[in-house]
């Protein structure tokens, strides 16, 4: 058999088990607001903040008291009793 004749037949046969493969229909199409809101991506200029102020001191300061127990002190992440793994 040529390389190319395997290469095709292998091919059909993933395509044909990505096919066959269950389908639970569960859950749905999430909308452009969903989305948007889920968008919460800050670039190093800044683009992406939300309005208002703040330093990097209280940034620190929330992290530390909001973020850090699961996330770690510097984003490492932490296992964490009861968490999702």
């Amino acid at each position: 058999m040529s390389r190319n004749a395997l290469s095709l037949l292998l091919m059909v046969a993933i395509t044909g088990q990505a096919l066959a493969a269950p389908r639970y229909n569960f859950g749905r199409v999430p909308t452009p607001e969903e989305i948007a809101g889920w968008d919460i991506d800050v670039r190093p200029d800044g683009a992406g903040l939300p309005p208002g102020q703040g330093s990097v001191k209280q940034g620190q300061e929330v992290y530390a008291n909001a973020c850090a127990a699961c996330h770690g002190d510097k984003g490492e992440g932490k296992r964490v009793e009861g968490a999702a793994p």
